[in-house]
């Protein structure tokens, strides 16, 4: 029995999996963070004799192996075309970046230093950063060709896709309105909801229709981050550091990484997207089309992730009723919602 708790407690599971590196990265230390944010990732923050390490741990429904290993050399790439403010994974003692055990695939990467503190000192310095390093990680990952999930190529853009596709399935599902009094939920879920509920139904079709007219748009899709925002942001004083948990890079147009960048950094405060968009552009050049795809991203985006997360609750995620993150997150999306266009 003992021996059983040992290895389903994630510290020991830690220290196990780190037997597998080589010895300058085995711990002197071990902490599990708190604050798993909403990948379903574990991550251990790890002191060495040589520095601070983060292990994490992906869900077992996380990405492929094969994937994730591609996503490895990606990062390593751009790393060598002097973007550096990026963890690239180590490699273990079999010259893997990426461990199987205990049914699920483990990372040891460097600790990347600062905090997601950007909406505590909004300042145009660290915009300007921002828009800097995502330009440049942008052009360095413009000419990875080691995996078909990475390739660039001219075609539709499948986050626009997807996001016409999610936006048809929530219609469908939520087509028989909700009846919100009888839901078996607190209250400030109810509240939330139900004001989701009718923003919702007043934009979905507008929204419906921008998305089938840019997934028409034949744009240049390359390696993107595709979930870049406020909490995978670090910063020390003015400067990004970090940029932190790349599990959702795949092939795409770089306006997913703007829309969703901005859209948790700046909000509806459009002037300072234009000042962003001015800067990112000192780097790499936008064009008509993209500029178009910003805006369809960052409106289906607002009107997507609110209403999502009611749909999970009503899918069997009952205990996303009682997490003050996730009502949180659903007001913010809710108060710009309200800011859309109908």
């Amino acid at each position: 029995m003992s021996s059983r708790l040992e290895t389903t407690d994630p510290a020991n599971q830690a220290r196990r999996v780190l037997a597998e590196f080589p010895p300058k990265y085995q711990p002197e230390s071990l902490r599990l963070i708190d604050r798993q944010g909403f990948s379903g990732a574990q991550i251990f923050q790890v002191k060495t004799s040589i520095g601070d390490f983060a292990l994490r741990a992906w869900p077992s429904n996380g990405p492929e192996i094969q994937r994730l290993r591609a996503l490895h050399r990606l990062l390593s790439h751009i790393f060598s075309r002097g973007v550096e403010n990026i963890p690239v994974p180590i490699l273990s003692s079999q010259s893997s970046s990426v461990v199987e055990m205990f049914a699920r695939h483990w990372q040891l990467e460097p600790w990347m230093p600062g905090k997601s503190t950007f909406h505590d000192n909004p300042s145009d310095a660290r915009l300007v950063d921002v828009m800097k390093c995502l330009a440049s990680w942008h052009n360095a990952a413009a000419d990875f060709s080691e995996a078909k999930c990475f390739e660039t190529k001219q075609g539709e853009s499948p986050g626009i896709v997807a996001r016409a596709e999610q936006l048809k399935k929530l219609k469908s599902s939520l087509s028989r309105r909700l009846d919100v009094k009888r839901m078996n939920a607190p209250q400030d879920f109810v509240l939330v909801v139900n004001d989701t509920l009718q923003q919702f139904e007043l934009l979905a079709d507008k929204i419906a229709r921008q998305l089938t007219f840019a997934s028409n748009l034949q744009v240049r899709c390359q390696p993107c981050i595709r979930d870049i925002w406020h909490d995978n942001l670090l910063f020390t004083e003015d400067r990004l550091t970090g940029i932190v948990d790349f599990g959702a890079a795949m092939s795409d147009n770089i306006a997913i990484d703007l829309a969703r960048c901005l859209g948790s950094l700046l909000g509806d405060d459009k002037s300072r997207w234009d000042t962003a968009i001015n800067q990112y552009q000192q780097l790499r050049q936008l064009s008509n089309d993209e500029l178009t795809l910003i805006e369809v991203f960052d409106q289906a985006n607002v009107l997507l992730s609110g209403t999502t997360w009611i749909f999970r609750f009503l899918n069997g995620e009952q205990q996303l009723a009682s997490d003050k993150r996730v009502i949180d997150r659903m007001q913010m999306f809710l108060d710009r919602m309200k800011q859309l266009p109908t």
